[in-house]
């Protein structure tokens, strides 16, 4: 966000969805190389505080891929109370990155005496060699002394175990003292807001604030003026973290509660979401946290910030989140890409608790987290046939007008897959294609919108409506081509159409669309349907008797499985079986035939083990069993 008033372009770098997150590094890379194409000539990236970053921040690994790739044209700069990390040492090695340290950010005796000329300062010269002594060269220190020197006189020694925060501290308390009690108590309290602007200190102080953060900024009272789109102000991080703990020696408990909850509330107000939680958490405010987290939850999940909603939640006692319905299925959608089962889980109990207060909202959000992520697992659809009977329930319920399309689009979605994958001869099968059409139409969320069509398609080539999924080609090409797609929704779009090449018996198209979509999905990193997409050139191939073509394809494909796919893996040894049965090595066929058909029965889709069923009957024919063919 602040970057965006340096962008020469509107749109902004790429949000971190969910399909990113397999390969975050290359991710990494791809933002910064937009970032930086959009950056005006002469920007400077500024990463300030870098010293707050937790234990175990991606951080470092963030700032590294910036570095690599910064052009000549922009400067990073990285501010912090801390040595660089471990990761800058070669950039620091070769000078792509220069390290400036204490040493050199102190003042020198002459750069002293020269400051305080500068400064029109009245310290006489035997207290200027004293004040240099004390604060060790370090300017902020001097300026704090400088800000309400009277004449009196520099003390020669220092605190113990001195410190540039032991040396601000011991300075901003003497200037606390010398403030009126109206400045004082406005200090003390906007010390709570991280930065601010006038209304937001108007708001948690009653006071004038424009006046008095405009006369503390003019007297270089350590308050940094910001002008973005609203003029904001910002204690120096040091002389903050000094007024937080005065406040709490001047306050007492009740009143550092309420005072801690309003600055919350109002940074809350204010789009600051984190600040919020971070305060309301200080005071163990768990039902302020508890609203703060329903109400950002999808924007969270939105913007790919997985981490940071799972963290919220379990910041929450046990005792609150367990018979929460919506805490635990926000809980389900934020484990979705580091933990399936657990989220599967979570959402069982949230559907549970939600049927149980009739919630249908609730019930149709937790039922869709389920069915899409035994989908896109695909290790085992029988556990679909409950969801489908309750499915078929929750779909009479479910209205589809506008103000709920959006979830009725993704609940008809998933509910068309999970029939499609467990049940074809369904016989609300027809209904629910007719519901997923008409809602496409309507639906105006473009991920949920490509989940429709795709869903759609594969239902008309898995149904044998041949027909209907060709008619969709040019639509899909249109929907790809028209710039407004993400790159998953391209890949998708991709994939689709060539399957599309397959139906059409057009190899040469087909095997063209897989090479766009897999060189899309390697430039962005987005990995989810590499096994799909290459498995296509795999069926095309051997469907022309393409041989020679075959061997590469199937390492490719071996690569692009995953741990858990079970039906992936059943579809790896079935095309595997295919081929040797063309190449006439059919000892080796019979033998990865048995594993695929033995690996798509316990996955449970009926078509595939339907195809494994079909080629096995081929092979015992050729091997000259007729009988058990």
């Amino acid at each position: 966000r602040a970057t965006e008033p340096l962008l020469v372009e509107e749109h902004s770098p790429p949000l971190l969805t969910r399909e990113y997150l397999p390969e975050i590094d290359i991710f990494i890379l791809h933002y910064f190389e937009a970032l930086f194409q959009r950056l005006r000539p002469g920007s400077w990236l500024v990463f300030d505080n870098f010293q707050d970053a937790p234990e175990g921040s991606p951080l470092p690994r963030i700032l590294h891929a910036a570095i690599k790739q910064l052009p000549p044209h922009i400067t990073v700069a990285v501010l912090s109370r801390s040595d660089p990390p471990p990761n800058m040492a070669r950039f620091i090695a070769n000078r792509t990155l220069k390290h400036i340290g204490w040493n050199q950010l102190a003042f020198t005796a002459d750069e002293f005496t020269s400051f305080l000329d500068f400064s029109g300062s009245t310290v006489a010269a035997p207290d200027a060699v004293r004040l240099h002594f004390l604060t060790k060269g370090w300017i902020a220190g001097v300026v704090l002394w400088l800000l309400h020197y009277s004449g009196e006189e520099i003390p020669d020694t220092v605190p113990a175990q001195w410190t540039p925060e032991n040396i601000f501290d011991y300075f901003a308390s003497e200037i606390l003292e010398k403030t009126s009690a109206e400045i004082r108590t406005f200090l003390l309290q906007t010390a709570f807001l991280p930065n601010m602007t006038v209304e937001m200190a108007e708001e948690l102080t009653g006071m004038p604030a424009a006046e008095i953060l405009e006369s503390l900024y003019r007297k270089n009272f350590f308050v940094e003026k910001h002008r973005l789109r609203l003029v904001s102000y910002q204690y120096h991080p040091l002389f903050r973290r000094f007024l937080s703990l005065q406040a709490v020696r001047f306050f007492d408990a009740e009143a550092l509660q309420s005072l801690r909850c309003r600055a919350a509330k109002i940074l809350e107000m204010h789009d600051l979401a984190e600040e919020a939680f971070r305060l309301y958490s200080q005071v163990d405010a768990f039902g302020p946290m508890q609203t703060l987290i329903l109400s950002r939850a999808q924007v969270l999940i939105d913007q790919g910030r997985y981490t940071v909603l799972s963290a919220w939640i379990d910041t929450l006692p046990e005792e609150q989140t367990r018979d929460h319905p919506w805490l635990l299925v926000w809980k389900s959608v934020a484990m979705v890409p580091y933990d399936p089962k657990e989220s599967v889980r979570l959402a069982t109990e949230a559907y549970r608790i939600f049927a149980k207060n009739n919630d249908i909202a609730g019930q149709v959000l937790s039922w869709s987290t389920v069915v899409d992520i035994l989908t896109m697992m695909r290790s085992g659809f029988a556990q679909l046939d409950g969801w489908i009977e309750e499915g078929g329930r929750l779909g009479d319920l479910l209205s589809d007008d506008d103000e709920s399309i959006g979830l009725s689009s993704r609940f008809a979605a998933a509910m068309l897959m999970a029939l499609l994958l467990r049940n074809q001869g369904h016989p609300e099968m027809e209904k629910w294609q007719t519901r997923c059409e008409k809602l496409f139409f309507r639906c105006r969320d473009q991920q949920i919108a490509v989940a429709l069509i795709k869903n759609l398609f594969w239902s008309y080539y898995w149904l044998g409506q041949l027909h209907k999924a060709l008619n969709m080609e040019s639509g899909l090409r249109n929907l790809r081509d028209s710039g407004t797609l993400p790159p998953f929704g391209q890949i998708i779009m991709g994939a689709l159409l060539a399957l599309a090449g397959v139906m059409r018996g057009d190899h040469p198209e087909c095997h063209r669309l897989v090479r766009e979509s897999l060189d899309l999905a390697e430039k962005t990193g987005i990995h989810v349907f590499d096994f799909l997409i290459v498995s296509f050139s795999v069926y095309s191939a051997l469907g022309q008797g393409e041989l020679q073509t075959v061997q590469p394809l199937l390492t490719k494909l071996e690569g692009a499985l995953s741990n858990y796919a079970i039906w992936d893996k059943g579809q790896y040894h079935y095309l595997i079986a295919w081929y040797a049965m063309q190449d006439g090595d059919l000892q080796n066929a019979e033998e990865h035939l048995k594993i695929a058909l033995s690996l798509e029965k316990a996955c449970g889709n009926p078509l595939t083990i339907a195809l494994c069923k079909i080629l096995r009957s081929q092979l015992l024919l050729e091997l000259g069993r007729p009988a058990k063919a």
